[in-house]
């Protein structure tokens, strides 16, 4: 009990809690806090480190469940009580989230005794000062001549969609900026798929919420030292936490649930058996990734992803100098823009051997290429160069040479530059319209059974680049080189190029059927046609 701590004893208490963040939390918050693991000991240890200052920024990936927004609130709790912040702004997913989590720090404010007993009471006496609104203030600090040495902490709940530039908490010390900026969850599981959406928040948190601290060394007498926390669950391969935690600006902390052979992390917690038996009902259910993604911060099943490493069987030119190919396939996937947040262009090559039946995936360019048109000076962009000169590249008098391109949403802004420039040029190879109907996830994926059977191989200068894409499907980062090779499949379908028999016994059944065609025809013919054509 409370009653039971002498005054030098509360003393002592809030000096050893001060130099902790870990024995603040299990100490003042015992009701939040019932066990700890060393997964909490390693996140306690970060959030000291970002308190005295090896660091500004960190980035904090954690499994869901483990309690890592309630460790936010220890540390918020612990700036505040301690008076080492003048203004926070805490940003979720959505406002009503962000203010959850603020009334979750007034709560233990208001109502923790330990808290009351050691620091103070922090709501403000005066009715005009906002404590009870969505945007409130703690109480000030006095020294014992009556002067204010502290003005309070404003806390501020926002999401990414708000207005927030210009946020600062006017004090009679001074008009002070964020000193601390914390984005927790800020990605909505629905909406992380979208990769407008993903870019919108990342632009939100780079041009906006970063800019919120005083950036400048430049400090008055009551301000303190800015420092940001981004955390979050694995949600995208390419969601705000992962771009944080591969950016190289944040110290970052990754924590799993289990180690690589699912042994469990934090046994005080969760069993290595029960961590079994809940992935195998995700399992089970087919959403083993979303597993993956929120216990371990992976964002594939190496167990069950379509496309696995060893699928990608490698080559080299010299290897295939004698090999017949039927058709040679430039593959153009081009990016409407060249925005920094746009896709990439991709151009592919591959050649096909009809006596493997297989595909030789040869040529690749891609990066920030204008998109495939002619430009107002008459001259060929970069996707157009690049298309020809690789069909150029692979072509021969003995294969046709197709070139396949994707023209969703541009007809003819992008068949007749294709056209004029070859023509111009001197080239005369096949083109081929190939529409992106249907979802791009189920295109790509369609590519996994003909991995499976050994019928793609590569060249070794770019296979991990496919393989980077593939093996981490459907939650890729990236996925226009992957979604470039996929128009094979319609490329092929639409010339009807398809696969030739391969041993004597479906040989010999091919022709039977062929004869058997043929006689059909035959004999429906007029017997004028007849005369000459022998069967």
């Amino acid at each position: 009990m409370v009653e039971d701590y002498s005054r030098d004893q509360l003393r002592n208490i809030a000096y050893e809690c001060g130099k902790s963040n870990e024995l603040f939390a299990y100490t003042m918050l015992p009701h939040l806090f019932i066990g700890k693991s060393k997964l909490h000991t390693e996140l306690f240890d970060a959030l000291d480190r970002l308190e005295r200052g090896d660091f500004q920024r960190l980035a904090l990936k954690a499994p869901r469940g483990i309690g890592k927004t309630t460790a936010l609130l220890s540390f918020i709790l612990k700036q505040i009580v301690y008076r080492r912040m003048n203004c926070l702004a805490q940003a979720s997913a959505s406002v009503s989230l962000a203010k959850k989590d603020a009334e979750g720090v007034k709560e233990e404010l208001l109502n923790n005794k330990l808290i009351k007993s050691i620091f103070g009471t922090f709501k403000p006496e005066s009715r005009t000062t906002h404590f009870s609104q969505d945007n409130w203030v703690t109480s000030a600090k006095y020294d014992r001549e009556g002067s204010m040495t502290h003005a309070g902490t404003q806390v501020t709940p926002i999401s990414w969609t708000a207005s927030i530039r210009g946020l600062f908490h006017m004090t009679p010390l001074g008009k002070f900026r964020p000193d601390g900026i914390i984005a927790d969850d800020m990605e909505d599981p629905q909406e992380v798929a979208s990769d407008n959406q993903r870019a919108k928040i990342q632009s939100w948190l780079d041009s906006c919420f970063k800019n919120l601290v005083q950036f400048y060394d430049v400090r008055g007498d009551y301000e303190f030292v800015w420092w940001m926390i981004v955390s979050g669950t694995m949600l995208h391969d390419d969601c705000l936490i992962e771009r944080c935690c591969r950016s190289g600006d944040y110290e970052t902390v990754e924590l799993s649930i289990c180690n690589d052979k699912f042994e469990t992390n934090a046994p005080e917690f969760v069993s290595t058996e029960r961590l079994a038996e809940e992935r195998a009902e995700y399992e089970k259910a087919g959403r083993t990734h979303i597993w993956y993604q929120e216990r371990m911060g992976l964002s594939m099943d190496p167990e069950t992803a379509e496309f696995k490493p060893e699928y990608f069987h490698t080559f080299e030119e010299k290897d295939i100098q004698d090999t017949y190919f039927s058709t040679h396939a430039i593959l153009l996937d081009t990016a409407r823009t060249i925005e920094k947040n746009s896709c990439e262009t991709a151009i592919v090559g591959v050649s096909f051997a009809p006596e493997e039946n297989t595909f030789y995936v040869r040529d690749l360019v891609h990066g920030k290429l204008q998109p495939a048109m002619i430009t107002g000076k008459g001259t060929p962009t970069e996707s157009l160069l690049e298309v020809y000169n690789m069909a150029d590249r692979l072509s021969n008098s003995f294969s046709q040479t197709v070139i396949g391109y994707e023209r969703t949403g541009l007809g003819l802004y992008i068949e007749y530059p294709l056209e004029s420039f070859q023509r111009e040029r001197g080239s005369y190879y096949i083109l081929e319209a190939l529409d992106s109907t249907g979802n791009k996830d189920d295109r790509i994926m369609a590519l996994a059974p003909m991995h499976r059977m050994g019928r793609f191989k590569y060249a070794e200068g770019i296979v991990d680049q496919f393989k980077l894409q593939l093996t981490r499907m459907p939650a890729a980062a990236k996925k226009d080189i992957a979604d470039a090779l996929a128009f094979i499949l319609q490329l092929m379908g639409k010339g009807r190029r398809y696969f030739n028999p391969t041993n004597d016994a479906s040989k010999k059944k091919f022709e039977d059927k062929m004869l058997v065609l043929r006689k059909e025809r035959y004999n429906k013919m007029p017997p004028a046609r007849r005369i000459r054509m022998s069967i």
